[in-house]
C-alpha cells in the first residue's frame, strides 16, 4: 500500500483488500500518510479487528465470513458425524452479509477470538 501511495495516491480514492488483515494494513499506510480520508477500504472476512475499524470509521466496509458461523457449521458437521452421519455434501453455503458502520453492532462480538 505504501509502495501504491508513492506511485499513485493522488489517483486512488478505494481500495480492496482480499481479508480484513490487508485491509487494516492498508488502513494504516493510509492513516501515515495522511490519506485515510481520502481513500475508501473494503474487504472481505467479518473478523474481530476488521469490524472494531469499521466502527470506528476506518474500514468502509467488508463481507462476512463470520468465523462464528463457520465454527458452528463446523460444530454442526462434527455433531453430524459422532452420531453416525457420513454422507455430507462437499460444499456448505454461508449467506454472506455486507458489514458496515450502520450494522456493524449486529456482527461484532466483543467475546469472538476472530
Amino acid at each position: 500500500m505504501e509502495d501504491l501511495l508513492v506511485a499513485h495516491g493522488d489517483k486512488m480514492n478505494c481500495a480492496f483488500a482480499e481479508n480484513d488483515d490487508m485491509a487494516l494494513g492498508m488502513v494504516l499506510a493510509l492513516k501515515a500518510a495522511n490519506k485515510l480520508d481520502q481513500v475508501t477500504v473494503f474487504s472481505n472476512d467479518g473478523y474481530k479487528k476488521g469490524l472494531e475499524s469499521i466502527k470506528r470509521g476506518e474500514l468502509k466496509a467488508t463481507v462476512g465470513n463470520n468465523p462464528n458461523q463457520l465454527t458452528d457449521r463446523v460444530v454442526d458437521v462434527i455433531t453430524a458425524h459422532a452420531a453416525g452421519e457420513t454422507q455430507f455434501p462437499d460444499y456448505t453455503y454461508i449467506e454472506p452479509v455486507l458489514m458496515i458502520q450502520d450494522n456493524v453492532d449486529e456482527y461484532l462480538d466483543p467475546d469472538s477470538f476472530f
